[in-house]
């Protein structure tokens, strides 16, 4: 049933009774539901079969030397977390447009280019399709969950960990925004590290999930550079951000 079956149906039923406030706030409730699930669930540009996990680096050996060395570098990291970079990583713990946004064009919303948002809700929801079949298929566990020494210092994610998911859905964010304003593609692709970069501070990640992760991103863009529709989005949200320059 759509929002506008919804809101039909509410007002017949509870204008007869007169209970006018709570009809109010019951299509307020509505309108936000469906507002945020379809600004959330876009329609990927392509299925995450497109993209198999077995072109990715295979992650490490739980207790091989590499991992163990990967360990010892997430403890030692721990040790010296400022308050700073962990409120930092808490404030990321939800990877979404506008955390990539809100430093480089904090002015910049869905209201005023809604073309970029509808480019970048797509871009991110083939990103975690792609990333949650590759998460699957490899079946890895947190270090904060394979090691007593290493804490979550965030609210923690418990799904599978290679590869990450921030960081492959932050680094397509930060190549497409580039795309879109390619003066700043640097500072995209540093804001996508820093991103990386703190999962592996808090224990969400190992150092190899990082690099899973770049590694994904690379693919899933190569994948949309391919994509009519895409291509399509992309010169619109690029002549939305001219025309407001």
């Amino acid at each position: 049933m759509d929002k506008r079956m919804f809101i039909v149906l509410f007002r017949h039923h509870f204008s007869k009774r007169g209970h006018t406030m709570l009809l109010v706030r019951l299509l307020c409730f509505i309108i936000i539901c469906f507002g945020t699930s379809q600004a959330v669930h876009a329609k990927p540009y392509f299925p995450a079969e497109t993209v198999p996990p077995t072109l990715l680096t295979p992650p490490l050996a739980p207790k091989s030397a590499a991992w163990n060395e990967e360990i010892e570098t997430i403890i030692a990291l721990q040790k010296h977390a400022s308050k700073e970079e962990i409120n930092a990583a808490a404030s990321e713990r939800d990877v979404h447009p506008e955390r990539m946004l809100e430093t480089l064009h904090p002015e910049i919303t869905r209201a005023s280019n809604p073309a970029l948002f509808v480019l970048l809700d797509r871009v991110s929801d083939t990103s975690r399709v792609v990333t949650n079949q590759a998460k699957t298929f490899w079946s890895t566990k947190r270090p904060y969950l394979s090691d007593s020494r290493v804490k979550a210092l965030i609210d923690a994610h418990s799904n599978n960990a290679y590869p990450s998911g921030h960081t492959s859905a932050s680094y397509c964010f930060a190549y497409v925004l580039g795309m879109v304003f390619p003066k700043e593609r640097q500072q995209f692709i540093d804001r996508a590290e820093t991103i990386a970069q703190h999962r592996v501070l808090v224990g969400m990640h190992y150092p190899h999930d990082i690099k899973g992760g770049k590694q994904l991103a690379d693919l899933i863009v190569g994948g949309l550079l391919q994509n009519a529709a895409f291509r399509k989005d992309l010169a619109k949200a690029q002549k939305e951000s001219h025309t407001a320059d």
